[in-house]
């Protein structure tokens, strides 16, 4: 995504105006002819009226993504000092130019909505932004309000404490999917545990009904409880505790909805559900002693039911598995 996430910001940092100026230029400067990624950036540059060689060099010309956290005070209930600190992985020591917009989210009634967004332009390890200053202080800050730039967002330990009861109720389904995202890679590298993401999960998992965050969401779920086994002893606890949890809420989501967004909601299930409750309900599935609210259980998904008590080695499984083949003798 790296390609498309660079053009994109390059574009919200020139104007869209300037940006298309500087590709119209190019497209007519080398019309029928062949062209390098020094003719594109000369374009643009002609058109914006400044030298972008080191920003095609940073951007283009060296690899890996910045990691970026506001840092921030609140005195009086209104801010009092703002700056985005931004930090590069060792293996590419690289600090990027990048223009951003820093939302704020406040709880309003119940709902958490951008109250304030502030675009922001961060070079080096630290840019202080003075236009935030006396904002009233939010409950959770993104400073990559809008996807336009291209970077690791590492949430501030303001927002890693309010994200986990709020992440659900915010009103902007593309700013929470940012969020989801961003609670999982922040899992993903390492600087915030598994069982923080599940603990969100687990806390808003009746109010998120957008098809495309579910998807994700329970996604990640299934990869979180499959980091949890192979961890082995060290995680059987959590394991002990967050299985059985992450089966629970995804069931019952199964349960209270219909339709694609059931079907999403079931297909999560029976990619990660593995404790022997799971496998106890799975034998009543197929057996037809239960069934799913609002729907048959067609036959590929009984073969999933049936793989999983195989790879459980089940008692019953092979008497299953005989009994699938019976009913279903295609390829």
């Amino acid at each position: 995504a790296k390609g498309a996430s660079v053009l994109r910001q390059l574009e919200f940092w020139l104007g869209e105006d300037v940006f298309q100026e500087g590709i119209s230029r190019y497209l007519e400067t080398h019309a029928y002819g062949n062209a390098t990624l020094d003719d594109l950036v000369a374009s643009l540059s002609e058109a914006a009226g400044t030298d972008l060689a080191d920003w095609a060099h940073d951007w283009i010309a060296t690899a890996g993504v910045n990691t970026v956290e506001a840092d921030f005070a609140c005195t009086d209930g209104e801010i009092s000092e703002f700056a985005l600190v931004q930090t590069a992985p060792a293996n590419n020591p690289v600090l990027r130019t990048q223009k951003v917009q820093v939302g704020f989210f406040r709880d309003t009634d119940g709902v958490v909505v951008t109250d304030d967004v502030v675009p922001v332009l961060y070079s080096g390890e630290r840019t202080e932004v003075p236009e935030a200053v006396g904002i009233s202080c939010p409950d959770i800050v993104y400073p990559n309000y809008g996807d336009m730039g291209y970077l690791l967002v590492r949430l501030d330990e303001r927002t890693r404490t309010n994200i986990e009861s709020m992440i659900g109720r915010i009103d902007d389904d593309f700013q929470r999917v940012m969020f989801w995202q961003t609670l999982w890679d922040n899992v993903r590298f390492a600087q915030i545990p598994v069982t923080t993401y599940l603990d969100a999960v687990f806390a808003s998992a009746a109010e998120e009904d957008d098809i495309k965050n579910v998807d994700q969401v329970y996604a990640f779920v299934g990869t979180a409880i499959d980091y949890l086994r192979g961890m082995g002893e060290p995680a059987a606890a959590a394991l002990a505790d967050y299985g059985p949890r992450a089966e629970a809420v995804t069931w019952a989501n199964v349960e209270r909805t219909r339709d694609d967004l059931q079907t999403m909601y079931l297909d999560r299930y029976l990619a990660f559900a593995f404790t022997p409750e799971a496998q106890a309900q799975y034998i009543e599935l197929l057996s037809g002693e239960a069934s799913i609210p609002g729907r048959e259980l067609d036959q590929d998904r009984r073969w999933l039911m049936v793989r999983t008590l195989s790879e459980a080695a089940h008692p019953q499984a092979a008497d299953l598995l005989a009994a699938e083949v019976d009913r279903d003798p295609s390829d």
